[in-house]
This record gives C-alpha cells, sequence and structure tokens, in this order.
C-alpha cells in the first residue's frame, strides 16, 4: 500500500472558513471553546510561541467554573511545609472530631472533587485557619453531557497514570463529542497513545481525517446487497431468496431462532416437541432467581434484540458514505508537531522531516530569536527546530544538525535539550560554543517583565557554569559563574547541574581524587545523574585502588540501567584497566552503539587497539571518531600521536597543531607537538612545548612518575642543543621518578661520553643496559666506549704502576 502523502500538510497553512469544503460542523472555531479551554486547532503565532499549554478543557467542578485541577490543593493550610531534621508529618483527620457514619456520609458528596484535587500529603492544621474562598454557585459546576464526563474520566486517568484507561474513555468521547471539542480531545487521545509508545495509533489519528461517528446505510432501496455479503453472490443470492419467499411462519421463526435452545419447538404452539424423561423429583434448589426490579437503572428492558445481520448493516459502513472531519495535522500546530514525533520514533525521518518543513519561519509566523514567548512558556518552533536537528543526526547529517539545534536555543534560550545536544555532542568547538552561548537575545525574549530578565540571568549562569572549561580564560568564567549561583541560591550548592560543573572544571585539570569526591557526592544525591558518569568511571579508571568499586558499578549500572551506553562504556573501561582489550573494546563497541552520540565510547574504543598495538585499526577508529565529531579535539590528538608512532611526520603535525588549537595548554597535547617538533629538527620550538607541558602539569593531582617521560624529552631536547648541565640536572629527575628507566641512563652515559669521561660513561651504560640488556642502542654506544677506552691506553699513573710491576716480574724470574 501507497504511504500516505504529508507532503502538502507540511506547506498547509490555516484556511478561512469561507469557501470551506468541509461541512460547517467541522469549520475551525475560535481559538476559546464554550467551556473557556484553548482549541488545539490553531496555528497563529500564539500557539507557535506557548506550545502545548492550556489545551486541556477546563473541567467544571465544585471549586468554581473554568478552573483546572490543582496537582495541590488549593487550601494553603494544606500545603505541605518544610520537614527538619527527621520530623514526619504525620495524617491526621481534618478535624478532632471522632470519625462517625454519619459524618463520612456528609463528606461523601464532595469526595470525588476534593480527593483528587487534595494534597497527597496531608499535615498538621495550623492554630489560626486562614479565611475560607467562597465561590458562588454556579448551573455548569459539574458536567453536564455525557462526553464532558467521559472527558473528565480520561484527564483524571492521565494525571493517576493510568493510561489504558484514558485511552479506552478517550476514544468513547472522540465518537461521541459533536462540538469543536473533539479536536482537543483526539489530540489528549493521540498524547495517551504517545505515553504507552503506541506511536503508529497517533500518527494515524492526527494524519487521517477524523470521524464523526457511523451512518446507517439505507437499506430500503430496491436492489440493495446485504452489507455482511457484498463480494459473495452466492450468499447475496441465498438471502435475496430468503427474503422474497413465501414460507410458513413457524419455519420462518424456527430460523431466526437457529443455534439457540429455544430453536426445538412445536410447530403449531411453540412448546418443546419433547418433553425430557421425568426421573423422578427433582431437587429444588435453595436459590431462587430474584427477579429483576423496575427501579433498577441497569436493568434493560423493551423489545428483543435486533438479528445480527440488521445489526451488522449498521454498524460496518461504506467507506463512501462516512463522515469525516478535518485532518488535525493540516489545521493544528501542535498535532503536526506530535505527529512527526511518532514519525521519528516509528524510524521514517524523512516523512517527519517533510512533515516538520525545512523552513522554520512557518512555525514562527512573526516571532524570531528576540520575541519573547506570549505566555512566558517554551516557544513550540523552537521545539519544533530541535526535533529537526535530532532528525539530522539519525541521518548522519551533523551539520544540519549544528544549525537546527542552534536555531533553536536562539529561537527560545530556555531550550535546555539543544544546549545538551550543542555541548555534549560536540557539535561546536570550545571557542564557537561559547561565543554562541554568550550572544544569545536574553534580555530580548525576557520582555519587558523584571521576573522574566532574573529568570534569564539565571539561565545565563547555568549555561555558563556548564560550558567547556579547557581553556583558562573559559574555567575562570564557568568558575565564577557557579559561585555567583550558589551565593545567589544557597540549595543549588546540592544541585546536580553546579556539582557536575565543578567535576568537570577539577577533571579537566586531573585532579582526579578531587573530581571523584564531587562525582560521588553527586551520585548520592542523585542516583540517577547519567551525565555524571562518564568523569564518575574515567576519575575511577584513573585511581587504580578504585578499581575494585569500578568493577561493583559496572555491575549494578547493567543490572539498573541495561539500555544506557554508560552502563557498557563502565564494563568496558573495567576491561581496560585491566589490560583485556579484547573484551574491552567489545563493550565500548556496544555503547557506541546504544548511543551514537557518546563520545567517550568512540575515543576508548581507539584506544584498545593503540594500547594493543594495533595502530593501523587504531587510526581507523580515531578517524571515525573525528569524523563524527568534528569540533573535538581529542581524535585528532590521538590521531596525531598515532601517525607520530608510525613516522609520519607531516600528518602527524597537522592533525597535533589542529588539535592544540581546541585542547589549549593540554600537557599531554603539549608533549606529543614537542616530539613532533624534535623529530622535525626544530629542537628549540620542541625545548618550549615540553616546558609548557610542564608547568601545565604542575598543576594536576597525577604523581610526577607520570610526567617522567617529558622530563627525558625536555633534557634529549637539551642534550641535542648542547646545553649537557641542564640535560643530566633532566636525567636524574627521572631516575629519581622512576630508577627502572633505562633511557636515562643510557642518556646519563652519552652526556659523559661527550665530555670524554669514557670511565662516567661506560658505568652509566652497563646500568642501563642492566636494566633492559636487549637495548640495541645501549649496547652500540658500550662498544664505542670500549674501543675507545682500549684506544686511549692507560691513565699515567696507572701507566707507572703496571711498569713497576712488570720490573718486579722481571727480576725475580732472574
Amino acid at each position: 500500500m501507497a504511504p500516505r502523502r504529508l507532503a502538502s500538510t507540511a506547506h498547509a497553512r490555516q484556511p478561512s472558513t469561507e469557501g470551506s469544503p468541509l461541512p460547517r460542523a467541522w469549520q475551525i472555531a475560535s481559538s476559546l471553546h464554550a467551556d473557556g479551554s484553548l482549541s488545539v486547532v490553531r496555528q497563529d503565532d500564539e500557539a507557535s510561541n506557548s506550545g502545548l499549554l492550556d489545551l486541556v478543557p477546563t473541567l467544571g467542578s465544585a471549586s468554581g467554573p473554568g478552573m483546572h485541577t490543582p496537582v495541590l490543593g488549593g487550601d494553603q493550610a494544606r500545603m505541605p511545609p518544610p520537614i527538619l531534621g527527621k520530623q514526619r508529618p504525620r495524617k491526621i483527620s481534618r478535624s478532632d472530631a471522632p470519625w462517625t457514619r454519619a459524618r463520612a456520609r456528609d463528606s461523601l458528596s464532595d469526595a470525588s472533587t476534593e480527593a483528587s484535587n487534595a494534597s497527597v500529603i496531608v499535615h498538621e492544621e495550623p492554630a489560626e485557619k486562614p479565611p475560607a474562598i467562597v465561590v458562588p454557585p454556579t448551573d455548569d459546576a459539574a458536567p453536564s453531557t455525557l462526553p464532558a464526563r467521559l472527558r473528565r474520566w480520561m484527564h483524571d486517568a492521565m494525571k493517576q497514570h493510568m493510561y489504558e484507561t484514558a485511552i479506552f474513555w478517550g476514544q468513547q468521547v472522540v465518537a461521541l463529542e459533536p462540538t469543536e471539542l473533539a479536536y482537543n480531545d483526539a489530540y489528549w487521545l493521540a498524547q495517551a497513545y504517545f505515553y504507552t509508545h503506541q506511536y503508529a495509533r497517533a500518527e494515524h489519528l492526527l494524519t487521517t481525517p477524523l470521524r464523526c461517528g457511523a451512518v446507517p446505510l439505507d437499506t430500503s432501496a430496491p436492489g440493495a446487497t446485504p452489507v455482511g455479503t457484498q463480494g459473495d453472490a452466492l450468499q447475496a443470492a441465498l438471502e435475496a431468496t430468503r427474503a422474497n419467499s413465501a414460507l410458513p411462519p413457524a419455519i420462518q421463526a424456527r430460523r431466526a431462532r437457529a443455534g439457540t435452545y429455544t430453536s426445538v419447538t412445536d410447530a403449531a404452539g411453540g412448546a418443546p416437541s419433547e418433553a425430557p424423561p421425568d426421573d423422578g423429583p427433582r431437587r429444588l434448589s435453595r436459590r431462587r432467581k430474584r427477579s429483576p426490579s423496575l427501579t433498577d437503572p441497569f436493568h434493560v428492558s423493551g423489545p428483543a434484540c435486533l438479528p445480527i445481520d440488521t445489526e451488522f448493516s449498521r454498524v460496518v459502513v461504506p467507506r463512501d458514505t462516512e463522515a469525516h472531519g478535518p485532518c488535525l495535522v493540516n489545521w493544528s500546530s501542535p498535532c503536526r508537531y506530535l505527529a512527526a514525533q511518532c514519525l521519528v520514533r516509528l524510524g521514517r525521518f524523512h516523512e517527519a522531516l517533510e512533515l516538520t518543513g525545512e523552513d522554520h519561519t512557518r512555525w514562527t509566523g512573526r516571532a524570531s530569536a528576540k520575541t519573547p514567548a506570549l505566555d512566558g512558556g517554551l516557544k513550540l518552533s523552537s521545539s519544533v527546530c530541535h526535533l529537526r536537528g535530532q532528525i539530522h543526526l539519525r541521518l548522519e547529517e551533523p551539520w544540519k544538525a549544528k544549525e537546527a539545534f542552534m536555531l533553536a536555543l536562539a529561537l527560545d534560550v530556555k531550550n535546555y535539550d539543544s544546549f545538551s545536544a550543542l555541548l555534549d555532542g560536540c557539535l561546536l568547538g570550545e571557542d564557537e560554543l561559547w561565543d554562541f552561548v554568550q550572544s544569545l537575545e536574553y534580555a530580548a525574549q525576557a520582555g519587558s517583565d523584571a521576573d522574566a530578565h532574573a529568570d534569564l540571568a539565571y539561565v545565563r549562569l547555568m549555561y555558563t557554569a556548564r560550558l567547556p572549561k579547557r581553556a583558562q580564560a573559559h574555567a575562570a568564567q564557568a568558575a565564577a559563574a557557579r559561585q555567583r549561583l550558589v551565593e545567589q541560591h544557597a540549595a543549588l550548592r546540592m544541585n546536580a547541574e553546579v556539582l557536575l560543573s565543578l567535576a568537570e572544571a577539577l577533571y579537566q585539570a586531573m585532579r582526579y581524587e578531587d573530581a571523584h569526591a564531587v562525582t560521588s557526592h553527586l551520585l548520592a544525591l542523585d542516583p540517577g545523574a547519567m551525565l555524571a558518569l562518564p568523569v564518575h568511571i574515567a576519575c575511577m579508571h584513573y585511581l587504580p585502588r578504585l578499581h575494585p568499586a569500578l568493577f561493583l558499578l559496572a555491575h549494578r549500572l547493567t543490572e539498573t540501567h541495561p539500555d544506557s551506553c554508560e552502563a557498557w562504556y563502565a564494563v568496558g573501561t573495567w576491561y581496560a584497566s585491566a589490560h583485556r582489550w579484547s573484551e574491552a573494546r567489545r563493550y565500548f563497541s556496544k555503547a557506541s552503539l546504544l548511543d551514537p552520540r557518546f563520545v567517550p565510547s568512540w575515543i576508548a574504543f581507539g584506544h584498545s587497539f593503540a594500547l594493543e598495538g594495533e595502530s593501523d585499526q587504531a587510526i581507523t577508529a580515531y578517524s571515525t571518531a573525528a569524523r563524527k565529531f568534528p569540533d573535538s579535539g581529542l581524535p585528532r590528538l590521538f590521531l596525531g600521536m598515532e601517525h607520530l608512532a608510525q613516522g609520519n611526520r607531516s600528518l602527524a603535525q597537522l592533525f597535533l597543531q589542529s588539535a592544540e588549537e581546541e585542547l589549549g595548554h593540554d600537557p599531554l597535547c603539549a608533549n606529543e607537538r614537542g616530539v613532533a617538533l624534535f623529530q622535525s629538527g626544530r629542537v628549540d620550538e620542541a625545548i618550549d612545548c615540553f616546558r609548557a607541558a610542564l608547568d601545565a602539569a604542575a598543576e594536576t593531582q597525577q604523581p610526577a612518575a607520570a610526567w617522567s617521560a617529558v622530563h627525558l624529552n625536555l633534557g634529549l631536547a637539551y642534550r641535542r642543543v648542547q646545553r649537557d648541565d641542564e640535560a643530566r640536572a633532566c636525567f636524574l629527575r627521572v631516575l629519581d621518578y622512576d630508577p627502572a628507566c633505562a633511557s636515562a641512563y643510557i642518556a646519563l652515559g652519552l652526556c659523559a661520553h661527550r665530555r670524554g669521561d669514557l670511565a662516567d660513561a661506560i658505568g652509566w651504560y652497563h646500568e642501563g643496559l642492566g636494566v633492559d640488556p636487549r637495548d640495541p642502542i645501549g649496547t652500540e654506544l658500550l662498544s664505542l666506549a670500549l674501543d675507545a677506552r682500549v684506544a686511549q691506553g692507560l691513565p699515567p699513573a696507572l701507566q707507572h704502576a703496571v711498569d713497576d710491576e712488570d720490573a718486579s716480574v722481571s727480576m725475580s724470574l732472574s
């Protein structure tokens, strides 16, 4: 079957009611219904700015007309006060009077409204009660029609997370509602489908004409074929013969009761033709059937039910006689957005992209990045742009996704999903992301409301605290924003975003102990803070004493969150800590499949090849990560390291220089750039890089032995420019950090060899070969030193001693 064409709906504009081909009952009404609720069928500027707010019909209640059911009761005395220490609120009755059945009967009348509106936490009432709010009685205090009552049941079921119940009653409301409220009812029914992951049903409801009920067939037309026999000529002929034949009434009555207990009847009187044999007196049942009461409201009295063929003809209606309503995606922006969400969940990305459209002005109207939301909420146009960015990510188009996310955040700075996609997905470089976030129209979107200005200033501080912190200037700005938040709002000391910002700053400074302490505190406050897990897991990897805890964490995450990429990333990290690279690689790959935008799993996947010695496969893995995350500097850094190991100096310098622009003063990047410059003969520049790496490493919490290779590289660079004293100091420092470093011993022998101290050089060479006997450079240098020592001859003092010994030996022989 050909798919439904949605191209026309993607560019549909709101039609006018004049000359509409739809029936008058289906023409679009004003934005307000008769009950005071906002209509979902709208595409004006207010709908584009407000999004999905205030679309629920206002159900009448005892609290007054036109009021929504609050989450907590309106009685201020029953609002939950702060709980101090270990105090617990105790449940008490609303008065000190004991409970009686009479009191229960008195309160039964308002139990349906008060119980649903009351707070779920009951506290002691204060000594002085606030004055009660007197609501004037109204005629529409309760829903007066069946659809209105069913609508209340549907929304109450959704509030109580009973979605199947909401779907059941929602279907009845859509079928029974004769007014424009059916549009809102269809929208909320589609929401219930969406909440229960029935995306195909929700999309079908929104993208097909809305049904308004069945129309019975006109069976009185001559020659009409019964509905149940369409397509079956033999059955149609039999039905026509039965309809036109003149059979005795008894036979016709018998055929009508075929298959029932009364089918065996007497032809004349209708009594049973054969009575059952009398086996004796029957035991009378003690139970007696109660005759239905005439006052029973559920007692059905009246004529017998219609034959099933007649009922089939009335219920099943041919398609050409069905009455259709409007297609909601053509008339409603919220319905079009929900339909696009359903298409994304169904994997029909191109259809969803066609439905959302490429031009965002169709959703924004006159709104722009400098226009505040009319109701202070989130703009629907911003949400649509974010959805378009998600579609482009699924279609492997990150450049288009970046533009969509930037547009979504620019239209509404409160769209945290777009901010998170740009930040966590590495779609923008650090400098570019900082410039973009700081240049957003916070003041313009706040409008003239002073409270809105304060709110968006708070949003700006929160975003600033979460931005990347590799550059020192950016780290200082993020720290200032974080500290200002805590000063203004003391409760944010335990906020997950503030703690995560502090942990990221400590991790970037390689202060793994402090970063782990912060992430542990964060996860204790909020065990579901998945954004903190990559930093937490990385710190546990770098701290060997925490490897057992990492094992337990990985097991717990796979049990509680088996579908999260962080869980399997933790498993792979534990295997990498145990140097089991093949197992680690398998779980890193699984994490990447669960979330293709999870950067740490791609980097770790390449590490598993590089640390195993598979340089070519490591380059392939890093290249894939660099293609997926073009604005991240880490894949380019590791690509440069692998090319440097393979001797590709030009490619290595290219990747390392590109990574240095993004990573800034990273000690690892500075060391690798120094190695590339040293091999290219630019020794002075290499010395500057090595010094910068040591300066950056001094601010970390890593042990000094972790940077012994940088001291060794700096000493070799000093020796190359014949600064032997400084080189000797560097080599001795390396031996202090790592006494088993054979390269340092051999480098000290080179310094002694250059000074002409062959005896000292031979001693250092022997020390180095004692650590690594198979070192080819040390073996060759030792051979050269020994040959030079032989050619040089013995020292004068030692030569006189040898001559005296020879003279004494000759005298004794004579």
